[in-house]
C-alpha cells in the first residue's frame, strides 16, 4: 500500500505521460550572435552593429534594454549573449577593440595625408571672404 501511495503522490497534478523538467533536453551551449564581415569587423548577426558598440555601451553602464532602445533592430537576447561573451573572453575582446582603434587611427591619418583638410579649409575661407566682399559691394 505504501508503494501505491508514493506512486500516486509522484503523479498528482500531472497528466499521465506528460513531460517533466528532468526529461527536457536543454542546449548545452549558447550560440554567440556575431558574424565576421569581409573587413574583419565583428557585427551582431543580421545587423550592421559592431561588437564595439555593445561593449562600449556596456562599459559605460548602459543596460541591454537601453541599448535595444537605441538600436531597435537588435534583439535583447543577442545583446545579453554578446555581453556574456565579452565577460567570458574579456582579454581577447579588449585586444580586438584596441586593434580596431589602432586601425581606425591609422586610416584617419591616411585620409588626412591623402586629402589635406587644411588646404580645403583655406579655399573655403577664401571663397567665403570673396562672397562677403561681393555682398558688401552690392549694398
Amino acid at each position: 500500500m505504501a508503494t501505491d501511495d508514493r506512486k500516486h503522490t509522484e503523479t498528482r497534478g500531472r497528466r499521465p505521460g506528460a513531460e517533466t523538467a528532468a526529461q527536457l533536453k536543454l542546449p548545452k551551449t549558447l550560440t554567440v550572435p556575431l558574424t565576421r564581415v569581409e573587413d574583419g569587423t565583428l557585427r551582431l548577426t543580421g545587423t550592421r552593429v559592431p561588437i564595439d558598440r555593445v561593449v562600449y555601451a556596456y562599459l559605460q553602464g548602459q543596460t541591454a534594454e537601453q541599448f535595444c532602445q537605441d538600436f531597435p533592430s537588435v534583439r535583447l537576447a543577442d545583446v545579453h549573449a554578446v555581453i556574456a561573451y565579452y565577460l567570458q573572453n574579456r582579454e581577447t575582446v579588449d585586444r580586438y577593440l584596441r586593434l580596431r582603434e589602432r586601425e581606425a587611427e591609422e586610416l584617419r591619418h591616411k585620409i588626412e595625408r591623402d586629402f589635406p583638410v587644411n588646404a580645403l579649409r583655406e579655399r573655403l575661407s577664401k571663397q567665403r571672404e570673396e562672397l562677403k566682399a561681393h555682398s558688401d559691394a552690392l549694398r
